[in-house]
């Protein structure tokens, strides 16, 4: 059976895939740094929410980071967990991280690049595997490719990896479509 687009046709043999044998038999944790554990309070932002009284909102942010995962591995093996699927923990403007401004640097809200080694490194120890999600399809008003465009619109040479809504270009190179 194939399913049909306009670029190819894909067949059920093409979509087979294999899951990597250290998949088998773990056990996911989702973890949404940002409201998991405060365990570095060195990085807060400048406003933290309270954890025992306010509620969670898209605006507020609770201190979590990856020092609090760190803290909490062993509570996580009690649990059976055997990997850990984080949300986004590059840097960004909000607490959910999913508007990246720039995939190369851990949040500053959640630590460093030091304090993510250690965070993996005792994951290691633990036999605990960790997931990262990067969001690599879209990116926040911050990520540098975006602001060039913004400002130097089709003279950036980033301007074709952005749609232009107003225009009824769609760009897709980049993606194999032409």
């Amino acid at each position: 059976r194939c399913l049909s687009d306009w670029s190819s046709d894909v067949c059920s043999s093409d979509l087979r895939m294999t899951t990597p044998g250290w998949l088998q038999d773990r056990i996911f944790y989702q973890i949404f740094p940002e409201r998991f554990a405060n365990g570095e309070v060195s990085n807060n932002p400048q406003i933290v929410a309270n954890w025992q009284t306010d509620l969670p909102t898209r605006e507020n942010f609770f201190g979590g980071d990856l020092a609090g995962i760190r803290q909490h591995i062993t509570h996580l093996q009690r649990l059976g967990v055997n990997a850990i699927y984080t949300t986004p923990i590059f840097e960004a403007g909000s607490n959910h991280k999913y508007d990246t401004h720039d995939y190369l640097k851990i949040d500053p809200a959640f630590g460093t690049l030091e304090s993510f080694r250690q965070l993996v490194a005792s994951l290691k120890e633990a036999d605990i595997r960790l997931l990262l999600d990067a969001v690599f399809n879209h990116c926040g008003d911050g990520f540098a490719p975006f602001q060039d465009v913004i400002k130097n619109g089709e003279n950036s040479p980033y301007y074709d990896w952005f749609i232009d809504r107003k225009s009824t270009r769609l760009n897709s190179s980049h993606l194999g479509i032409s």
